[in-house]
């Protein structure tokens, strides 16, 4: 069995045999699909055992994540509009300094 704890399925307590199947039975421990890292040193489970109330921590957890990801990635976004912003302005500059120079060429001509 598995508890979810910081941002892993981890490890519980051992349990005996009745205990276990006395806990299934009365639906205290159920079987979970994983979503998340799981810290179990033999082998990767799809499928584990765990009390549905760290079912609905691993989902509180997944929600949360997803909404910081969400969040980091409007500002990654926008930071991203700006920097273009600002380099598409750098990239206007130097035309914008020869259609001065070329104006003021004219200018120049003219007086003679």
């Amino acid at each position: 069995m598995l508890n979810f704890w910081r941002r892993t399925l981890e490890g519980g307590r051992a349990a005996t045999l009745p205990d276990f199947l006395r806990w299934a039975f009365a639906r205290r421990v159920v079987t979970h699909e994983r979503r998340t890292p799981l810290d179990y040193e033999m082998r990767e489970l799809k499928m584990v055992w765990t009390a549905p109330a760290y079912i609905g921590t691993e989902q509180a957890h997944l929600e949360e994540a997803e909404r910081q990801q969400v969040a980091q990635d409007a500002e990654n976004a926008a930071r991203q509009r700006k920097r273009e912003a600002s380099q598409r302005r750098l990239e206007a500059r130097p035309a914008q300094i020869c259609e001065l120079t070329r104006s003021a060429g004219r200018g120049n001509g003219s007086r003679r």
